[in-house]
């Protein structure tokens, strides 16, 4: 039985004494900007709070916080400057700037990934990450219930396995190693990308199983665009969206904002009690709000400046499990997150410095059991780096890195902080035919942080990947890479427990995939061509996977408290195969996509005295995980059915404990009317449309069928 430390623990982040953290505590080319978006790295920073609260206790981080912000109040200045003259002086020309793709885009051989198209993103706007990933991809899902805590796995691993970057900068928390997909929403992101497999040497620490990209993609040119839209769905929710982007041929400003209400007082099942009684949930009430400004400009020819602020603010009430009653918790989050970029682009070589800085602030309170607990951490990202064209099918990266992390939480001992600085490279060479391309890459990372006895120098993390068309219309994708991930705030300073001896958890991963592409002629207009193919496009792809990790991190008990320990060796392998078609017929287009994965994570080494556990599988880690996805679009109108199956998941360490497999099916309708420059558009959702009772987190309740309604207007003017 977890002690009171343990349970309090539990309390304040939700899943690191939960069943998880038992186990895991966790072709190269250039881009036109006129025609093709810009994709930059960046991160976080802040300065307010959204609550309107001053905080009652001051985080401090020395002399690099404060260089970097001047730097930042700088770089503000000078651009409110630039938007100045710029808007009195419109005719000077200025050529196109070239800009390159992040290193997903251009160093992606051998690399599987997926990304959202535009038609998902505006079907998932009112929704946040968990949402789309889990109706789109066969990422597992680990949600509390509606509004509550969501983190991700796949292939095997945990959240604290998988980083999660916002324009390229990692969004991973220093106190847990992990990020809450319920606090993102789709509607301040213009793509979601997910890249499988391991990328430790692309994006450092963290990356051990993939990796989740929030992007946005400024398009020059374009004009005024005004967007309104609201949401209503069961179980008193409500959701408001509201965005304008003036852009022009030098600049962009865009304002995206949000305001989020739910009671999820939904009716449930409760099995855990005796007669299963219907309960209503209770004390899971949600208020959630927030904005992103995103500014772009072009300096000259040549150079191109970019500057983000995220702002936000989440109340949410902690439901009781089906094991207790009732609960009296609360979570307040909040932060506000900037990033800068310049980037200096010639015709050869781009060159980028990125600055980024995000200050994060979690409460917990919970008046039964007398914990008011106040958590705070700083982090702060500068990157420099530049990509070389040479021997015209050649692209080289170089780089470094600097993350600077601290925090302060009621359970720590003083204020611990964590500094390091990777030096990164890649190169990537393509056949001239661009039958094949072949990318290598490393990464060489050192740490130094509170209580370090030396500094710390983390192996090099190298990768290599092929992409080699064996046929017209095969690929066969291949990679392999060393990985790592450092042990987090919380598995070294928490007390009682931290342990500083701990050493980060590091293995290889490797896999190999044979993909098949068919591209027929599209469909254009409302009717289609008579040399239009039925079939638009085909892909099939079946990717074998295998990863090794030593040294994981595994909270143990130690007497009257728990201890974190590199106890276990994971070994993970599986299968991952997919089919996506669209089908012509006149004025009617329709989809078809299907995926089924096996993926078999096992204890290969544990603790002493928990033999029970060897060659087990992992909990919370479904075997089998698939589904169905079909769709069509007729002059307006818009039909999309997802049907996915969660296979059976262990709830124990030793296997005797699980929850049953299910599946949940959800529909879309839509129809847009469009009138000159203005659009309106009508969507109407069915959630759990078969009824399902079910559970992704033992004793958490999900909701029974549920609606959602909504309507949406957007002006456009060039």
């Amino acid at each position: 039985m977890k002690n009171r430390n343990c349970t309090r623990n539990c309390n304040l982040h939700l899943f690191l004494c939960t069943p998880q953290a038992t186990v895991a505590p966790r072709r190269h080319g250039k881009a036109s900007t006129k025609e093709e978006s810009q994709e930059t790295c960046q991160n976080c920073f802040t300065f307010i709070t959204l609550s309107g609260k001053k905080a009652t206790k001051k985080l401090t981080t020395g002399k690099k916080s404060s260089i970097i912000s001047v730097l930042l109040i700088l770089l503000l200045g000078n651009t409110l400057a630039y938007a100045q003259m710029v808007a009195k002086d419109s005719i000077i020309p200025i050529s196109e700037v070239i800009v390159y793709g992040n290193r997903l885009t251009e160093f992606d051989a051998g690399v599987k990934t997926y990304k959202t198209d535009s038609l998902t993103q505006d079907q998932y706007r009112h929704n946040n990450l968990s949402s789309i990933l889990e109706q789109n991809t066969n990422i597992y899902i680990k949600s509390y219930g509606m509004g509550s805590l969501s983190t991700s796995s796949f292939r095997g691993a945990g959240a604290a396995q998988t980083s999660v970057l916002w324009n390229g900068f990692n969004l991973q928390s220093p106190m847990n190693g992990t990020l809450d997909l319920a606090l993102v929403p789709v509607s301040l992101v213009d793509q979601v990308k997910v890249q499988f497999g391991g990328c430790g040497a692309m994006w450092g620490s963290g990356s051990v199983s993939g990796s989740i990209h929030l992007d946005n993609k400024p398009v020059y040119g374009k004009g005024l665009s005004v967007r309104y839209g609201t949401e209503y769905g069961s179980f008193r929710n409500t959701s408001q969206l509201a965005s304008v982007s003036l852009s022009k041929k030098k600049y962009i400003i865009s304002f995206r904002g949000f305001l989020n209400n739910a009671k999820n007082d939904f009716s449930y099942t409760n099995t855990a009690q005796y007669g299963s009684p219907r309960t209503t949930q209770s004390n899971a009430a949600l208020q959630q709000y927030g904005y992103m400004l995103d500014n772009y400009f072009k300096l000259n020819k040549k150079n191109q400046l970019n500057i983000r602020i995220w702002q936000q603010y989440s109340n949410r009430k902690i439901p009781p499990t089906m094991l207790v009653d009732f609960s009296k918790a609360i979570q307040k989050d909040w932060f506000v997150r900037l990033s800068t970029e310049w980037q200096h682009a010639r015709a050869l070589s781009t060159w980028n410095v990125r600055l980024a800085y995000f200050d994060e602030h979690l409460t917990y309170q919970d008046s039964f059991a007398s914990i008011n607990s106040y958590n705070h951490s700083i982090c702060q990202i500068s990157e420099a780096e530049t990509k070389l064209n040479f021997l015209k099918y050649g692209l080289l990266n170089i780089g470094v890195n600097n993350t600077y992390s601290t925090a302060k939480v009621d359970d720590y001992q003083g204020m611990p902080y964590q500094d390091r600085t990777a030096l990164f490279a890649s190169l990537k060479y393509a056949g001239k035919k661009n039958n094949w391309k072949v990318n290598i890459g490393a990464r060489k990372e050192v740490v130094t942080g509170s209580h370090y006895p030396k500094m710390l120098v983390v192996p090099l993390m190298p990768f290599a990947g092929a992409d080699v068309w064996v046929a017209k219309k095969i690929v066969i994708k291949s990679n392999v890479s060393r990985n790592y991930r450092l042990p987090t705030f919380n598995d070294l300073y928490w007390i009682p427990g931290g342990n500083i001896n701990l050493k980060p958890e590091q293995g290889w991963s490797e896999e190999i995939g044979l993909n098949f592409i068919h591209k027929g002629k599209e469909c254009t207009g409302d009717s289609c061509s008579a040399k239009a193919n039925r079939v638009g496009l085909l892909t099939m792809s079946s990717t074998v996977f295998n990863r090794n990790i030593s040294d994981w991190i595994m909270w143990v008990p130690n007497g009257n408290y728990w201890l974190p320990q590199n106890v276990l060796k994971v070994w993970s392998r599986g299968i991952e195969n997919t089919v996506d078609m669209t089908l012509n017929f006149n004025a009617v287009k329709f989809s078809l996509g299907l995926r089924y994965d096996y993926v078999l994570s096992t204890n290969e080494k544990v603790p002493v005295g928990s033999g029970n556990q060897l060659h087990q599988q992992l909990i919370y880690v479904p075997l089998n995980k698939g589904g169905v996805r079909a769709g069509f679009i007729y002059k307006g109108y818009g039909f999309s059915y997802v049907n996915n199956y969660t296979g059976m998941v262990y709830t124990q360490a030793d296997d005797q404990a699980f929850i049953n497999a299910f599946w949940l099916g959800n529909m879309i309708f839509s129809k847009t009317y469009i009138v000159k420059n203005t659009s309106l558009n009508l969507l109407f959702k069915v959630n759990n449309c078969w009824n399902k009772n079910y559970q992704v987190i033992a004793y958490r309740p999900m909701p029974r069928r549920n609606f959602e309604i909504g309507v949406s207007l957007q002006y456009n003017k060039k």
